[in-house]
């Protein structure tokens, strides 16, 4: 039986153990008997437990008044004070209940409300719950209540985090997540204090982690020789790899080539005039990029970063083949898997595969909603991007994926994977192109003055497939074909009735045999364009089907798709007999001991030259054309522009008198006017301000 009232206390006070061992105190007090309905009285007790006499007798205390014993409580009160001191009145103002959570509840119920009221994103709302469940939620502060956290606490915790470190000795959080963990706590604790919920706001005096700012010029995008060294490193990593990072190049965000589709790819039908590329029927591509795929484990796809993300890109010429070779080893992988497992799934592929070819013969190509080609192999949610059971790379698989390349090449430079788009857009930026036009095909959202310049600046579609086709001369490289041994039999069955490129998209004249007579340059164009297949399912091959002759097949399609003379310095004219640039300053140098192959008249281009090229929006033609172009145009000598300034000076002049004639005859004067005399600078500005409306006036009928 414990001992009552040893300590005048009008409770009695037992010595208890928790769970975990610790030594505590039991306080509990004799309450009226309850009175049953059979007139019987069942007795009644109240306790509580704390860690101390005190905290005991004040949850007693507290537990009392919730029940209605108030004069029972009283009692319990003035005894304590009398015998436990003036102090206890403070642990009992302490021991009251909570009226506000803890934090950790009310920051996963803020974010939650954020996501739901669409103040964040599908991502951004992940991120957030994965600070939470990682980094806070462990954290003790997450366990206490918003009117306890003091401004210490919130200090303590962010030093915490900064504190932690990884297996391998660096930050485990980077100063941006810690600035995000910041601002949460700072949002939540603002609308506590301005609801009135605690009186005082402790974030208000806590520094947010301060940002590194880099120095100008310290992010690889921005560093002399980023796109030399990326071009070395595109042609000399093994081709698989080169499959996977090629659209990154192009402008795409890793997250939308993580959850690219097949449905997302169109084709133009074979009929369809292709003005783009010129004399030969070229396959033509566009991207859908619609969605991207989250960073969760279940990689569900969610809407895209910004409003102006959704776009279209005109795939390049020279990265279709590119695409080809992708699509054949995802159908590869898709057969094979249907081989492995053999369910009903899979049987019903397998016979579809089979009977594909007399339907294409019978009905033709049917197209999905989308645009996309039907295909017994790739469906609407076929991923292009996956492992080797068809699931998506995550994000984090795919930068380890980047790292193990660029470490087998040797590379010692920090490149991210993002750092592949922000070259695309430094390198577009170089080339004159305005900020809308660079937005068009990456994606980005464009704010403040910039946003006046995408209102009035139409960005054409022969303007996207310019600056595809420039980022595509960075990366040029030939195709890989796969062995006829690594095709699965249905798919070498499939491809001796029908070309197997028909499983995805309508055949092209590019894709037929070469008749009798044709050129050397369509061979080598028709052949690069096949290379992706192995020689025995090919229409036309390379004469030399080498390596070497590869990368001069690739050099002639290149001449047919750009003729820009400072973009020459891009192609490779043979296989790289050494390995990529270690660091960007050596692939600066061989920037600086480049050649760059001159233009048709023997010399260097001048940088009015390569600007105009730009700005005639870059005719793709071949050299050859080029040079038979450039030699038919007249040049205009010093006499002759004397000569066409006189007549304008002489047509001014008619004018003038016109004009003055009209206001005499009204007047009754009929005087000559004075001839007026211009330099020959002033001649010159009035030539060539003619000139140029002359080619503005050109350029609205071409339009």
């Amino acid at each position: 039986m414990p001992r009552r009232n040893q300590l005048g206390l009008a409770c009695s006070i037992q010595k208890v153990r928790l769970k975990d061992g610790a030594p505590a105190r039991r306080a509990y007090v004799e309450l009226p008997p309850l009175v049953l309905p059979d007139g019987s009285k069942k007795r009644r007790r109240a306790h509580a437990q704390g860690e101390s006499i005190a905290a005991a007798v004040a949850r007693l205390i507290l537990q009392l008044r919730q029940k209605d014993f108030q004069m029972e409580a009283d009692a319990l009160l003035d005894s304590a004070l009398s015998v436990l001191g003036a102090g206890f009145q403070d642990l009992l103002t302490d021991a009251q209940p909570h009226t506000t959570p803890l934090l950790g509840e009310a920051l996963a119920a803020h974010i939650e409300a954020r996501h739901r009221d669409g103040k964040i994103g599908d991502e951004t709302h992940q991120r957030y719950a994965g600070l939470l469940k990682n980094h806070i939620a462990p954290h003790p502060i997450a366990k206490k209540h918003l009117d306890e956290v003091s401004r210490q606490d919130v200090e303590g915790f962010l030093d915490d985090l900064a504190a932690k470190r990884n297996e391998h000795g660096k930050p485990q959080l980077g100063t941006s997540p810690r600035r995000t963990i910041h601002d949460l706590l700072s949002q939540i604790f603002v609308k506590a204090t301005r609801d009135e919920v605690i009186a005082k706001n402790p974030m208000l005096t806590v520094e947010r982690a301060k940002k590194k700012h880099k120095a100008p010029g310290a992010q690889f995008a921005q560093k002399p020789g980023a796109s030399r060294m990326l071009s070395r490193i595109f042609q000399t990593m093994p081709y698989e790899d080169y499959l996977r990072q090629l659209l990154l190049c192009l402008g795409m965000r890793t997250s939308e080539r993580l959850g690219l589709q097949y449905q997302r790819l169109v084709w133009s039908k074979a009929d369809d005039a292709d003005a783009l590329h010129g004399r030969l029927s070229f396959p033509a591509l566009h991207i859908h990029v619609s969605h991207q795929l989250d960073r969760s484990v279940e990689r569900h796809l969610i809407p895209l970063k910004t409003e102006e993300s959704p776009r279209v890109l005109p795939m390049p010429l020279l990265a279709l083949p590119h695409v080809d070779a992708l699509l054949l080893r995802r159908a590869i992988e898709i057969v094979r898997l249907a081989q492995t497992r053999r369910n009903k799934q899979d049987k019903r592929l397998l016979a579809a595969l089979r009977k594909h070819p007399q339907r294409l013969k019978d009905e033709g190509f049917t197209y999905d909603s989308n645009g996309a080609v039907l295909s017994p192999v790739f469906d609407e949610t076929t991923f292009l991007f996956t492992n080797a059971s068809g699931i998506p790379h995550r994000q984090q698989r795919a930068n380890v994926l980047w790292r193990k390349t660029l470490d087998d090449l040797g590379v010692q430079e920090h490149i991210r994977e993002q750092d592949l788009r922000h070259v695309a857009v430094s390198f577009l930026g170089e080339q004159r192109y305005s900020f809308p036009a660079i937005a068009s095909i990456t994606g980005h959202a464009l704010r403040d003055t910039r946003s006046l310049s995408a209102t009035y600046l139409h960005i054409t579609e022969q303007t996207r497939a310019e600056e595809m086709e420039l980022l595509a001369a960075l990366y040029a490289r030939p195709a890989e074909p796969v062995a006829s041994d690594d095709i699965p039999a249905p798919l070498l069955s499939y491809a001796e009735q029908v070309p197997i490129d028909t499983l995805w998209r309508p055949p092209f004249l590019t894709d037929e045999a070469l008749k009798q007579g044709a050129s050397e340059t369509d061979r080598q164009t028709r052949g690069s364009l096949q290379r992706y297949l192995p020689a025995s399912l090919r229409t036309v091959s390379l004469a030399d089907d080498s390596v070497t002759g590869a990368h001069e097949a690739l050099t002639a399609l290149s001449a047919q798709v750009i003729a820009l003379a400072d973009m020459r310095g891009y192609y490779v004219s043979g296989a790289p007999s050494t390995p990529p640039p270690a660091t960007v300053e050596q692939a600066q140098e061989e920037v600086e001991s480049a050649t760059v192959s001159p233009v048709a008249s023997g010399r260097e281009p001048t940088r009015n030259e390569r600007e105009r090229a730009l700005l005639d929006r870059i005719h793709y033609v071949s050299e050859d054309e080029t040079a038979e172009i450039n030699a038919n145009r007249p040049a205009i000598s010093d006499e002759q522009a004397q000569e066409m300034a006189a007549r304008l000076r002489a047509d001014l002049r008619a004018a003038k008198r016109a004009r003055e004639h009209g206001s005499e005859a009204d007047n009754g004067h009929n005087d000559e006017p004075a001839e007026v005399e211009e330099t020959p600078d002033e001649a010159t500005a009035r030539l060539a301000s003619r000139l140029l409306k002359d080619l503005e006036q050109d350029l609205e009928k071409e339009e």
